[in-house]
This record gives structure tokens, C-alpha cells and sequence, in this order.
């Protein structure tokens, strides 16, 4: 990120202005896990910053019939899966990034969610 720095200069007092590059350190995917806010507030880490996401009106309506729909069918068909909308999901962009995102449904098989819940 480019900033501009200002200097005074003396004994002619010469104002000035120079660009100075200053770079945000970028947390990683476990870094963001040790230092998650417990507030009750979601967060994402995005571009290695972390980042407060809320819900927006309509799509969070059309994420809670998706929920309600996919709980009705996993007991309907008795399946061994977990509806969560809370599960953070580790991904990596293509130059490397780690990113921990929360989709607004996720369906885990029920044994992988009791393993890694804690």
C-alpha cells in the first residue's frame, strides 16, 4: 500500500512529501484461528486480514430455506451429515493465500464434523 509520508527539513525549512511503501503483514490461516475474536461476531480472513461478515437481508432468508430444505431431506433419508452455517473452511487462492471462509450453508459428513468439532 502506497502512503505518503511528510518531512520538514531544516535550517532552509524545506517541506516536502515522499511515497513510502508500507506492508500490512498477512496472517495466516492458523494465526486467524489462535486469534479469532470470541465476541459472537463472524469473522473471515480475507487477503490475511480478518475481516467481520454479516448477514445481508435476502440472502440470508434464501441460506435459512436451504438450511431448513437439506435438514429435511438428511432425516428424511437418515443420513449421517451435519447443515451448519458456521463451519470455517480453510482454502488457498492461487498465489498461495490462505483463506478462511464461511459459506453460508456447508453440508459435512457427520463423522468428519465429530472428529474436528472442538
Amino acid at each position: 500500500m502506497n502512503t505518503l509520508g511528510f518531512f520538514a527539513y531544516s535550517p532552509q525549512f524545506c517541506i516536502g512529501a515522499i511515497a513510502m511503501n508500507t506492508t500490512k503483514t498477512r496472517l495466516t490461516f492458523d494465526q486467524f484461528i489462535d486469534q479469532y475474536p470470541e465476541d459472537g461476531v463472524i469473522y473471515e480472513l480475507v487477503d490475511g486480514e480478518i475481516r467481520e461478515m454479516r448477514p445481508i437481508g435476502a440472502d440470508e432468508n434464501v441460506a435459512n430455506l436451504i438450511q431448513r430444505n437439506i435438514d429435511r431431506e438428511i432425516e428424511r433419508l437418515n443420513l449421517d451429515l451435519v447443515v451448519t452455517r458456521t463451519a470455517l473452511v480453510k482454502t488457498v487462492t492461487k498465489e498461495g493465500q490462505e483463506q478462511g471462509l464461511i459459506p453460508d450453508v456447508s453440508v459435512v459428513d457427520g463423522e468428519i464434523w465429530d472428529r474436528y468439532l472442538y
